[in-house]
């Protein structure tokens, strides 16, 4: 029943006329577009500072999946957010 009422807080939304289904394609759909935008946001502040080959799927949790991801990547990838030269 939480789950039900989370979903709904999430999707600003009362739950009385969805089925517990419904509520979870909704979330997914809404968690999706989310990521989506977010990671537009992260590859494009990437690209401004000088990171090379960024893709929006680099920062996409629902993209990550289906490449391989390894820790040497990511670090490549991210290192500009810890740069303490700037």
């Amino acid at each position: 029943m939480t789950q039900i009422w989370q979903t709904a807080g999430i999707l600003n939304i009362h739950p009385g006329p969805f089925s517990y289904w419904e509520l979870m394609t909704m979330r997914e759909g809404c968690e999706r577009e989310r990521w989506e935008r977010l990671s537009f946001s992260e590859a494009n502040a990437s690209t401004r500072v000088g990171v090379k080959h960024v893709r929006m799927d680099d920062y996409n949790k629902f993209s990550m999946g289906r490449k391989s991801l390894t820790a040497d990547t990511l670090k490549d990838s991210c290192k500009h957010l810890f740069d303490k030269e700037k």
